[in-house]
């Protein structure tokens, strides 16, 4: 289901003609919410979004303005447990609602060749990779803020980049111990991961400032068709 309505851009973003809200039915029943951003123009690539703990959909506005205004279809839910979605956390299910999401967006008539990325920003990141990774050559690379070795041991990422084939971007602040620790094993073990390191100790969404939202979009209009 896909309700339609305008949406009046803030002075300090790029205009966003149209935003729709999109209901779609998870595995067991749930139905899941997430607003889609959809192209100026056909032929777009897709651009999955996942939130961090305690925030919603609504923490991208930022970044999925940008990504549209550089041609992107740009899709961002909230996960189980948050927003508009509701339900019961359960990070299992939740990787299950990622494929649903991304076969979602590739089924949109104005997005073309079947690929996609995904963004993710702390345990988004971690569901972003293993999305990603699940998903082989139809998923092209996974922007990871802020990731763990393994969120709340149902996301552990090593496994993950074990299978995949695609590269991926991994952005962390020097002083954010958990994300840090991972970054630097993660980038040493795996030379698919390219790192950016942020001064400070920001975590996740906090990360993204304007120079750092213009590494995500540099990076992902390097790898996407």
């Amino acid at each position: 289901m896909r309700l339609l309505f305008v949406i009046a851009a803030f002075a300090f973003l790029q205009p966003i003609p149209m935003l729709e809200q999109v209901q779609v039915s998870a595995a067991d029943g749930l139905t899941l919410h997430a607003d889609y951003y959809e192209p100026l123009d056909s032929g777009a690539t897709g651009v999955l979004l996942l939130h961090q703990l305690y925030t919603n959909r609504t923490s991208w506005t930022p970044l999925a303005a940008e990504l549209h205004a550089n041609g992107y279809a740009v899709l961002a839910p909230d996960l189980r447990g948050y927003g508009a979605t509701q339900g019961a956390i359960d990070w299992t299910e939740a990787q299950r609602d990622t494929r649903i999401w991304l076969d979602w967006l590739r089924a949109q008539p104005e997005v073309s060749g079947g690929r996609a990325a995904i963004v993710g920003s702390s345990m988004g990141a971690n569901l972003a990779v293993i999305g990603c990774s699940d998903e082989g050559a139809s998923c092209a690379t996974a922007v990871a803020i802020s990731p763990g070795l393994n969120y709340f041991g149902y996301t552990p990422l090593e496994p993950a980049l074990d299978a995949a084939s695609q590269p991926y971007l991994f952005i962390t602040s020097q002083r954010d111990a958990y994300p840090a620790r991972t970054t630097h094993e993660l980038g040493a073990a795996y030379p698919a991961i390219e790192v950016v390191w942020l001064a400070g100790n920001g975590h996740g969404i906090t990360l993204l400032d304007e120079a750092t939202t213009g590494e995500v979009v540099g990076w992902l209009n390097a790898h996407l068709p």
